[in-house]
């Protein structure tokens, strides 16, 4: 396994030296985040998005995926406002583009939550045919879609592997699969062992954050309640060997170094054992 962050725990850095800063760490992979001051829409030009992957690599490190900027706001792949639903599906069309110059071999697409009185059957519908769009866009780039279930504090759709596998079996698209959230695991009471049965082969990354059981916290790995121990020992059963991303909460930004440090030589020793 590799171990990687994502780049929106430096929300406060120019992308560059969110890059430099993270290389300085040792990580091996990074994960860089869609939104503003990163890699937002159309903010930078394909020579520039060149030039950051060639300071990524010699740095020592590859771009394990793109996260768009999806969390709640403004983008809605299940929007039932046809504005709304074509300008997200547009984002992600521009951030797969950027991905590409990047060269990420994954792209994240986060469920939205539905709106108040919108029927689940409708917004299931649209967001299936949503990744299907995406899917379908992505593949002759030769990039994957990794959907993630979240818990329903979050979003209320994709709330268990269960659900996802049921979406991709909708969609039908070879390139989609799953990315498997420590945190999410833990707060919709579902086991790594139960996860990883039920997504098999269509696991395509892992995050890595903690929480207290309770609420999403995205705390440093260990600071919680999470059982890495166990959570990392099914992965190496699982012979899982593709990226771990840390995926850290904006509490930690004002100073990201020791929150992502501290990440970082957890996950070594766990992996050690």
């Amino acid at each position: 396994m590799k171990i990687g962050i994502a780049t929106s725990l430096y929300v406060n850095y120019p992308i560059h030296e969110a890059v430099r800063q993270i290389a300085s760490l040792g990580f091996e992979c990074v994960d860089i985040w869609g939104g503003r001051p990163h890699v937002y829409r159309q903010d930078y030009s394909a020579a520039e998005l060149k030039a950051l992957r060639a300071e990524i690599e010699s740095r020592g490190m590859t771009v394990s995926s793109f996260m768009p900027a999806f969390y709640r706001y403004p983008h809605n792949l299940c929007s039932p406002n046809p504005r709304v639903w074509k300008d997200s599906l547009e984002y992600v069309v521009q951030s797969l583009d950027n991905a590409a110059e990047l060269g990420a071999p994954l792209f994240l697409v986060c469920p939205a939550r539905l709106l108040v009185g919108q029927d689940v059957a409708d917004a299931w519908d649209r967001l299936a045919n949503s990744l299907r769009l995406i899917c379908d866009r992505a593949a002759p780039l030769g990039m994957k879609i990794v959907l993630e279930p979240v818990n329903k504090g979050v979003f209320d759709l994709i709330n268990n592997t269960a659900d996802a596998m049921r979406i991709i079996g909708v969609v039908g698209a070879g390139n989609l699969g799953v990315i498997l959230d420590s945190g999410h695991l833990y707060l919709s009471d579902e086991s790594i062992q139960q996860a990883l049965a039920t997504v098999g082969e269509r696991l395509f990354q892992v995050h890595v954050s903690d929480n207290d059981g309770k609420r999403q916290q995205n705390l440093v790995p260990g600071d919680g309640t999470f059982d890495f121990k166990s959570f990392f020992s099914e992965l190496r059963r699982h012979c899982y060997a593709g990226v771990v991303s840390v995926e850290l909460s904006g509490d930690y930004a004002a100073d990201p170094q020791p929150a992502a440090a501290e990440s970082l030589r957890r996950i070594k020793q766990w992996l050690k054992r």
